[in-house]
């Protein structure tokens, strides 16, 4: 079973990297985020527990997933027969291969921000799992964040750096091999080639499916067209003053500069 994670702060990439990936004949990746909700779903049952020591695991984990956030869950698990199932990772690897098997495809993606900060949750459940981190332009991130979604300019800055510096970490423990770092640059700049290396990790062929701008396309294409418009990589430029580009780089300039943004 293959699986992979899409990791990296907020306002970095994740959605354009994953549109470009679901257009992949043999990926398959939802439009409900599930990665959360897996952690969440079974790490409650630690939680809940010690409380409830007169019911069975089937009977709890089964009250867990019936009630889990959105019914995501529920739609994903075989829930109602897991006595079945000797444990949890048995159960979410059935419930991963009914999907691939019901989409016609091969490889399940899913496209989760922040998830970084959970990788070893992902890997107790999932262990074959893979992650790519998509890592932005720290000034442009903080200041999409900060337009966006109404975060303070520096927190956002902050943020980043935390985020990816846990990036970092993840790599070393796990390898390359398994926790892959790209960036949203090159997606923009050279996306074949990024695609390629991409798919070489998760070991698919390469399809140019995923870098072409097809002509009528729908709502969800025409939002990644829009992104990648290389224009977009310097904006921060024209938008932050001197004085704000001055203190992003004093939060940021160490970690900058270890992925080569020029200051």
């Amino acid at each position: 079973m293959d699986t992979f994670f899409i990791a990296g702060s907020q306002r970095s990439g994740t959605t354009l990297l994953s549109v470009m990936l679901d257009r992949h004949p043999n990926i398959h990746i939802g439009n409900d985020a599930l990665a959360f909700r897996m952690i969440s779903c079974f790490n409650l049952y630690k939680d809940i527990l010690p409380y409830n020591l007169e019911y069975s695991r089937e009977e709890l984990q089964s009250w867990l997933i019936e009630n889990d956030y959105k019914g995501r869950m529920k739609a994903l698990l075989d829930y109602k027969d897991i006595k079945s199932y000797p444990d949890a990772r048995s159960l979410l690897k059935n419930g991963i291969e009914n999907r691939l098997q019901e989409t016609g495809k091969s490889v399940f993606g899913d496209k989760a921000p922040n998830i970084e900060y959970f990788m070893r949750d992902l890997l107790t459940l999932i262990p074959e799992a893979k992650f790519i981190h998509i890592i932005r332009d720290g000034r442009s991130a903080a200041l999409s964040w900060n337009v966006r979604a109404y975060k303070t300019l520096y927190l956002a800055a902050q943020e980043w750096v935390d985020s990816n510096t846990l990036g970092l970490a993840n790599q070393s423990l796990v390898g390359d091999k398994v926790y892959k770092i790209v960036k949203y640059e090159d997606l923009l700049l050279k996306p074949i080639e990024t695609m390629r290396e991409i798919c070489s990790f998760l070991n698919v062929d390469f399809d140019s499916a995923m870098v072409t701008e097809e002509e009528n396309q729908n709502d969800e294409k025409q939002y990644v067209k829009s992104q990648l418009d290389v224009s977009k990589i310097d904006s921060y430029k024209s938008k932050l003053t001197k004085w704000q580009i001055s203190k992003i780089e004093k939060i940021q300039s160490p970690l900058l500069k270890r992925f080569n943004y020029e200051l």
